[in-house]
């Protein structure tokens, strides 16, 4: 028995899980021993502990053998009857009870909620359309049984019938109206379920011999325009009471409508009479025809829904359905196979509940026509099946179906005689109904708007229906007189924000200030959207925005992030050929914002205050500094947010959202307060002050301080600082050394401080460096002798005494006071003259150009015989989606120890800043010896006495794999020309 292929339907969700689950057990009660191992009552055979027979051990194996075939056929039985989606909920399990059990969970619900849900389908049970009366009542009746048994198991008693009885009765149509009134006049005897039953079934007979001789098939279709013809000679024969003209009724009188009367109710026999007369008037738009004559329509009003497979769209005949309108603003018809049109007001939207399996679900109808001249409700299926492509229609002779993606949710029925399928769909009629008979004017609402003072429209409307009785369509017309009068800015409500560091860049240029120590007077500002991170760059002239923009994108490049987008304001030093021409290179689009509408780069503008707030508060709180020194205050202030401001992300400054790392701010001090900063020993003389008093203006990278001096008006970066400021509560665990008695042979040392004969820069601001990857902006152009180091936790301080010197085995001169003997300056000048005789060409073009044009093209040819022998590269074609970098050589003359020109050297190198970390490469060589393997060398040969020989290595490689594939274009003056 092939057990997948039992079939008793497909369990899917709680509507039809009473009967699945009865056809089920059914089915496994084929299977021996199934409905056990599902209720628990049979478990997984147990082996037999310790010691036993063969015996023992054969049955065990013959009762697990037969367990697990009967615990896998009552899972394919069960898994075979469930749909896909209840098997993505029970997958989880591999036993068959516990699947069981889980399907009990999700559809059955606990033992304490049964009678409660059973209540609930009760009281909640509609009748399905298509289900006769017979059949409605087995329906309840079993849910009615099913709620007694689960309530008596809680508490036993036994509910009356008369629950079932009015249930019945309440969920009968209006077709049963009169059974109803002739069921409360019986005794209270007579009222049982079974005299129910039986009067309801002969009722219902009754009722269908009586209907069988109607045919009320109703089919819309599509059809062209037509002219319909009035007879122009009735025209004369209307008077108008109201204007005293001849030619027309007070329902057309223009007159009645200009003064705002409400609109005269139409008269059907005048209406029959005009629409069966000769007249001639042409009605535009699209109309529809009803293939069947008008008096079938029937003359009772029906609120049922029919089926039509051939209508184009739902049709209703009740305004009081509609939960929203719309009136054709070109007049539509539906026209009668006998050609009597009946008039198309417009279209809107409708609720209603439609009841299958017993379950109530509210749908709504869309474009539904509202066409009050036909009697019946009609439900279109071409319409259903435009808006749900995955919708499927069903019919049989006395039944019908629709189905949404699978599931049911329509049903119909008819009689055998045939006719239209009636739909089991009760309408919803909203509490607040649009109104749809409308005066349609659409000026009548303008005339009264400005009448009132271009007083706001929905006021107007109000007034106007209160006062005068006069019924206005609210239209959205443009007032012109209230655009000049009332025009205002629109709101800008929020906008998106970026998902990734570089999706968006806000810049802006802030200025004019007056003129700073190095001349500045503007600073541009280029801050990532989404991790708050600034990039300040200071300017003489706002053309050099473009400049700048570029040293940013290689910035943000270098930490691997791509710049997408680029906002700005529309300032000329933006709107440029320069700066159009970067953002194309890179592939950023520019977007500017609208003439006056800075609220559109907010960001940009807020930070602008913040950051200018920041520094005039720095500059004014302690030391009051000149003005002059603006651009460090800005530049300090844009180095203190980056590292504490507020992201996008909490908890996590701008810093570590774009460079990548946790920021140090344990070297933060105050700005403006006094501190001392250490000399070398190298700019100063032995009895000289070790240390320069100055004012902490900013910070030098993460290390570095920088300081200006008030008495000498110079500018100081140096690590090694003592600060004398207040004790703060981060710096508690912060212990900061003396630097007054720094070990004096500390040679790798080295700050500058201003002395008589010292190199002290003036004071300047940054010029190309901002606040970039390095932790603090490099704000100086200039170079300064000496490192921009921080005090050193790790060494320890020393106290000068007398014996310092036993320290060092032997006392060496001072090597700033060493001086080239005199004797050598002609020969090192004549040297330098013989080697500018022969210029050193930079580019291919200029060697070939030279007077050396033989020996550097031997040269050359020496790189490329070099670089074949070594199997450097193979030409291969460029695969689609990878960039070849360029190369250029490099040429140099070769000198002897006496400065005698030895040799041409050409060195073909290959353009690697055109490649990007991370993408084309991981790591970087230089293959160089390094500075102490070199003194070291030397220390031992001059110790040891031995003699040094120099060599040279031709065309050295280094000792390293590639992993990556480079593409590189061929060498300049060597390109064979196939492409490759």
């Amino acid at each position: 028995m092939d057990l997948g292929k039992l079939k008793v339907g497909i369990l899917d969700g709680r509507e039809n899980w009473a009967t699945w689950r009865y056809k089920i057990c059914a089915l496994l009660r084929g299977i021996p021993g199934a409905i056990d191992i599902l209720e628990g009552r049979k478990v997984m055979p147990v082996p037999p502990e310790g010691e036993c027979s063969q015996n023992d051990t054969d049955k065990f194996e013959k009762e697990l053998e037969k367990f697990v075939t009967t615990e896998s056929n009552a899972l394919t039985a069960i898994l075979a009857n469930v749909s896909d989606e209840t098997i993505q909920k029970i997958m989880r399990f591999t036993k068959a009870r516990d699947v069981w059990q889980e399907l009990h969970r999700l559809f059955d619900g606990s033992e304490e909620d049964k009678a409660y849900d059973l209540c609930l389908q009760f009281f909640n049970y509609q009748r399905d359309e298509e289900d006769d009366v017979s059949t409605h009542m087995s329906k309840l009746k079993n849910l009615w049984e099913k709620l007694k048994t689960e309530i008596s198991k809680e508490k036993p008693c036994e509910l009356p019938d008369i629950f079932l009885i009015c249930k019945i009765l309440g969920t009968l149509s209006d077709d049963f109206f009169s059974f109803k009134s002739s069921w409360l006049l019986m005794t209270k005897n007579e009222r049982t379920i079974e005299t129910l039953t039986n009067q309801l079934c002969a009722y219902e007979r009754a009722l269908q011999n009586k209907d069988s001789g109607r045919n009320q098939q109703e089919v819309l279709a599509t059809t062209k325009t037509k002219v319909f013809n009035k007879n122009k000679a009735e025209k004369g024969k209307e008077f108008c009471k109201y204007c005293k003209q001849v030619g027309h009724t007070i329902k057309k009188c223009q007159k009645w409508k200009n003064d705002g009367r409400p609109p005269k109710p139409a008269n059907d026999k005048q209406d029959r009479e005009k629409t069966n007369s000769a007249k001639t008037e042409k009605i535009q738009g699209s109309r529809m025809m009803l293939n069947v004559e008008m008096n079938s329509l029937g003359s009772n009003i029906s609120d049922y829904w029919y089926l039509d497979s051939g209508a184009t769209n739902h049709v209703t005949h009740n305004a009081d359905f509609f939960i929203s309108f719309e009136r054709f603003s070109i007049e539509k018809q539906v026209v009668t196979a006998d050609g009597k049109p009946v008039k198309a007001i417009g279209k809107g939207s409708i609720l209603v509940k439609s009841f299958v399996n017993g379950r109530a679900e509210e749908i709504e109808l869309t474009d539904v026509w509202y066409v009050p001249g036909i009697k019946k409700n009609l439900f279109s299926t071409l319409a259903t099946q435009d808006k749900h492509p995955h919708s499927t229609f069903y019919s049989s002779t006395e039944s019908c179906t629709l189905n949404i993606n699978g599931r049911v949710v329509v049903r119909g029925s008819r009689k055998r005689n045939g006719g239209l399928y009636k739909l089991s769909l009760k309408n919803e009629i909203p509490a607040k109904q649009p109104e749809v008979n409308l005066l349609n004017k659409p000026d009548l609402l303008q005339i009264y708007h400005e009448r009132l003072g271009h007083q706001n429209k929905r006021h107007v409307k109000s007034v106007i229906e209160r006062e005068l009785g006069v019924k206005l369509n609210l239209d959205s017309e443009l007032c012109e007189g209230c655009i000049y009068g009332k025009a205002h800015r629109q709101k800008f409500g929020k906008r998106e924000r970026a998902n990734n560091p570089g999706d968006l860049i806000h810049s802006d240029v802030v200025g004019p200030f007056s003129k700073s120590r190095s001349g500045f007077q503007y600073y541009v500002v280029f801050k990532d959207d989404y991790s708050r991170y600034r990039y300040v760059y200071f300017m003489r002239h706002k053309s050099e925005v473009a400049s700048k923009l570029r040293i940013m994108l290689a910035e943000a490049s270098a930490l691997g992030h791509v710049v997408k987008e680029l906002l700005t304001d529309n300032g000329g030093e933006y709107i440029c050929e320069s700066v159009r021409k970067i953002l194309q290179e890179k592939g950023i689009r520019h977007r500017t914002t609208m003439p006056y509408t800075p609220e559109q780069s907010g960001c940009s503008e807020r930070d602008n205050r913040t950051v200018v707030e920041v520094a005039r508060t720095l500059m004014h709180s302690h030391e009051e500094f000149p003005q002059a020194l603006w651009a460090e205050m800005i530049n300090t202030a844009a180095y203190i947010l980056n590292r504490s401001g507020v992201s996008s992300i909490p908890n996590k400054s701008p810093h570590e959202l774009w460079i990548g790392n946790k920021p140090n701010i344990k070297n933060l001090r105050i700005i403006g307060s006094v501190c001392y900063a250490h000399i070398p020993k190298q700019q100063r003389k032995k009895m000289s002050k070790k240390a320069v008093k100055g004012i902490l203006i900013g910070y030098e990278n993460n290390e570095g301080y920088r300081i200006w001096c008030k008495e000498t008006n110079k500018l100081i970066r140096s690590r090694d600082v003592v600060f004398n400021e207040a004790p703060l509560p981060s710096d508690s665990n912060v212990p900061l050394r003396s630097l007054f008695d720094t070990v004096e042979s500390d040679e790798d040392r080295q700050v500058l401080q201003p002395e008589e004969n010292s190199e002290a820069e003036e004071i300047s601001e940054p010029v190309e460096n901002p606040v970039t990857t390095t932790d603090a902006p490099q704000i100086c152009d200039e170079e300064i002798p000496g490192n921009l180091q921080e005090i050193s936790e790790e060494s320890e301080s020393v106290d000068c005494q007398d014996d310092f010197h036993e320290f060092s085995p032997m006392k060496l001169r001072d090597r700033s006071t060493l001086r080239k003997p005199q004797r050598f300056e002609d020969y090192i000048m004549t040297l330098v003259n013989e080697i500018a005789e022969v210029k050193t060409p930079d580019t291919y073009k200029e060697a070939m150009k030279s007077e050396n044009r033989e020996k550097w093209i031997e040269a050359m040819n020496s790189e490329m015989n070099s670089l074949t022998q070594m199997k450097t590269w193979s030409l291969k074609n460029l695969p689609a989606g990878k960039k070849a970098i360029s190369c250029k050589w490099v040429f140099k003359v070769k000198t002897n120890p006496d400065g005698t020109i030895d040799r041409f050297k050409a060195r073909l190198v290959a353009k690697g800043f055109l490649q990007k970390k991370g993408c084309d490469y991981d790591q970087t060589f230089s293959p160089v010896a390094r500075m102490g393997t070199v003194r070291a060398i030397l220390s031992i040969a001059a110790d040891k006495k031995m003699c040094l020989s120099q060599f040279d290595v031709e065309t050295a490689f280094l000792n390293g794999y590639l992993e990556e594939d480079i593409f590189m274009k061929q060498p300049e003056g060597y390109d064979d020309g196939t492409g490759r």
